[in-house]
């Protein structure tokens, strides 16, 4: 590759913002087109369309995982609240889970502020009032004592 260009050809760009350059065809990986110079991509981004942390495009580096699955997105160290890790991917909680380990309502680890938990976890269902012959034990839906169909805690006094 001559790295001795001042000047490019129509159709060719300058492969690095020094002088002097050499002219490409295509950006090399994790750089991106901006005007007629080849740019080098946020250090996060695997490939990306601009400068910023935000304008990733196809990959992270080494072992961050994408953001989202939108079309420009950030490479991360971990998934933020409400998503979880699919392969690298960071993918949206039920809207009843604050946080989660899949996509399904029953997959949460945490609630929702205004949501309970039923079920006996590792992971839960996030429920807005228990179930008949449950009650509300601070944030948890717990089982009424058997002598009872519903109640407001376990005792049986």
């Amino acid at each position: 590759m001559n790295n001795n260009c001042i000047e490019c050809p129509i159709g060719k760009f300058k492969g690095n913002t020094g002088s002097p350059f050499s002219c490409v065809d295509i950006c090399p990986g994790n750089n991106y087109l901006d005007t007629d110079t080849c740019k080098p991509c946020d250090p996060t981004c695997g490939s990306c369309q601009g400068p910023a942390a935000t304008q990733c495009i196809t990959s992270c580096s080494g072992t961050l995982k994408r953001s989202s699955t939108a079309a420009t997105f950030s490479c991360v160290v971990l998934c933020p609240g409400g998503t979880y890790d699919d392969a690298g991917t960071c993918m949206p909680c039920d809207s009843s889970c604050a946080t989660c380990g899949g996509p399904l309502d029953n997959e949460c680890i945490t609630c929702q502020s205004n949501l309970q938990y039923s079920g006996g976890g590792p992971t839960y269902t996030c429920v807005s009032g228990c179930l008949p012959g449950q009650y509300n034990n601070s944030g948890t839906c717990a089982a009424c004592h058997p002598t009872c169909k519903n109640c407001l805690g376990s005792s049986s006094a």
